[in-house]
């Protein structure tokens, strides 16, 4: 027992060094580096960075060691990791992190908060995002709306609706001219059907 508690005590120091040193260095050889790491040391390095420089890396990794890397990656994150490639360089799209916080709209705020639980184990939170069956978003829930409302109530009744959002292919120039002065913590993303993506 001893052992095992000292090798995961060892893992994120050593992780975040990964991360720190690859963040340091050009995409070509962030990408032997990672090739060279263990598969779950490469995810988790990788998650502390910001997702443009992940597609960066990505890119310029083996293919077997790519895909390895997304074997062992969560896959909510390997699957908007591959979303992410679909977008040309420099568009939002490159820059999408999972949407972690889904709920639907008949959702209670004591469901959402039952649901966030683990989440919020492990990540940190801004918002729920509330879709419709369709994963079009309907609105936004934050955490102070979770706070102070009654766990009966429903998401749908306490969201923002019809928040602003950003377009996956929108060139980042453009997107920090729309979002200049609005000063949220994060930006849901939408495809033109409205869908969260």
């Amino acid at each position: 027992m001893t052992t095992s508690t000292s090798h995961a005590s060892d893992a994120a120091p050593r992780r975040s060094a990964l991360a720190a040193l690859i963040k340091s260095l050009p995409p070509g050889e962030a990408a032997a580096l990672i090739e060279r790491s263990q598969p779950q040391d490469a995810v988790e390095a990788l998650l502390r960075l910001n997702p443009a420089m992940v597609q960066a890396i990505l890119a310029e990794t083996d293919k077997g060691a790519r895909r390895l890397i997304a074997a062992s990656a969560p896959p909510e994150v390997a699957e908007q990791w591959k979303r992410n490639t679909h977008y040309a360089k420099g568009a939002i799209g490159r820059m999408m992190e999972a949407p972690l916080s889904v709920c639907s709209p008949d959702m209670t705020v004591g469901e959402a908060i039952e649901a966030l639980r683990p989440l919020v184990r492990n990540a940190l939170v801004t918002y729920v995002y509330v879709v419709d069956a369709g994963a079009r978003l309907v609105g936004l829930v934050t955490m102070r709306d979770l706070l102070f409302n009654e766990r009966e109530a429903r998401l749908e009744d306490v969201m923002l609706k019809d928040p602003f959002s950003l377009s996956p292919d929108l060139p980042l120039p453009e997107a920090m001219k729309l979002t200049i002065n609005r000063h949220f913590p994060q930006y849901p993303v939408c495809d033109a059907e409205g869908r969260l993506v």
